[in-house]
């Protein structure tokens, strides 16, 4: 289960997490979770979070969207659009800009990292 505490004003908030996975993955495996908001004040009242329930966990990357070992145009907009503004993940953009220069990656067992796989 995942909890977010924060005092909301203004209307709609975007939170963003990361999961990582056991040292020994099962790959394949569905992973399902819940999420919800505590909103602060004297009633202290929780509002369900939306967005996807299940994860898959997998050799890809977060960021390749259809598991091709590259990350296209499209994808890397999708990962501005959705975390350009969250500051804590200045690395992570950082490492799909160099994923998506490269033009592809494959994941490492021995050293559990993503290598780049030049064109």
């Amino acid at each position: 289960q995942l909890k977010w505490v924060s005092r909301l004003t203004g209307g709609t908030r975007f939170f963003s997490y990361l999961l990582a996975s056991p040292e020994k993955a099962d790959y394949g495996r569905d992973l399902s979770f819940q999420g919800r908001v505590l909103v602060g004040g004297q009633g202290e009242e929780a509002t369900v979070v939306g967005g996807g329930e299940h994860l898959q966990i997998d050799r890809y990357h977060w960021a390749d969207l259809n598991g091709d070992n590259r990350i296209d145009d499209e994808e890397i907009l999708e990962v501005y659009d959705l975390f350009g503004e969250v500051e804590r993940f200045a690395g992570l953009r950082d490492e799909v800009d160099t994923i998506w220069a490269a033009g592809g990656y494959r994941w490492d067992e021995a050293t559990r990292k993503y290598l780049l796989e030049q064109e």
